[in-house]
């Protein structure tokens, strides 16, 4: 009898040890969970104040002035030399006859169709270098499947003076970190470099890059659209926390 009692003492001491072992580890492992979720939010409240501070630079950024047209100069030049030519017409008509008027009204015309033809050709040359070099026509795409990246974006773009800024959403694969696809002999504009700094560049447009792009840029009826873009912005995982 008293062999028994003395080893239902000592289970009875095993039992207790391995109570109290267990109940130390699950305190550890409650502690270890309480702090690396802590760790994390910390970590999350960095990202954020760091994105907060990017918005708060870009809204002391110089705002870009956008050119005026120069089609609105080559038309006000025409109308004020309207009235000169017209007065010069009725001088000749006086003074001379009217078969010399006659020819000289037909030369006139033809001189002044020749200089808006050569000072249309220029303005549209000088449309298309401001459009693409200036302003360029972007697309931000968002396939991070969280609502209201492309929109966040386009308004830090816009924030840049950037004004051709279109957003889409993207089906296609999309990377941890961003990648930018600029035109082939194109260049992106330093206020891109300056929001996306450790994104991929590439040289070549996505619907070179993506066979599929047609069908995998899903753009909204109510964004405008452009027939090409200057450069692709596709939105990855790590710029998708924004708020």
């Amino acid at each position: 009898m008293a062999g028994n009692r003395r080893r239902k003492q000592d289970n009875s001491g095993v039992h207790a040890f391995l109570y109290v072992l267990v109940v130390l580890v699950l305190l550890c492992g409650m502690g270890y969970l309480f702090y690396y979720s802590r760790s994390q939010a910390k970590e999350r409240q960095e990202y954020i104040r760091v994105l907060e501070s990017k918005e708060a630079a870009t809204k002391d950024v110089v705002q870009v002035t956008v050119p005026e047209e120069p089609e609105s100069e080559t038309i006000s030049e025409a109308e004020s030399s309207t009235p000169e030519v017209q007065t010069d017409t009725q001088t000749e008509i006086e003074s001379e006859s009217e078969t010399e008027s006659h020819l000289e009204s037909e030369s006139e015309t033809k001189s002044e169709t020749e200089s808006q033809s050569i000072a249309s050709e220029s303005a549209k040359s000088t449309e298309a270098d401001l459009f693409s070099a200036e302003n360029p026509r972007i697309i931000v795409l968002n396939g991070t499947g969280k609502a209201g990246v492309a929109a966040y974006w386009k308004r830090f773009l816009q924030g840049k003076g950037f004004t051709n800024v279109v957003m889409a959403d993207y089906k296609g694969e999309i990377n941890d970190h961003t990648v930018v696809y600029v035109t082939a002999g194109g260049n992106a504009p330093k206020g891109v470099y300056d929001l996306f700094p450790n994104a991929e560049y590439r040289e070549e447009g996505l619907d070179s890059a993506d066979p599929n792009a047609d069908t995998n840029v899903k753009i909204p009826d109510s964004q405008k659209k452009f027939d090409s873009y200057d450069i692709w912005i596709v939105v990855g995982k790590d710029d998708a926390l924004h708020d």
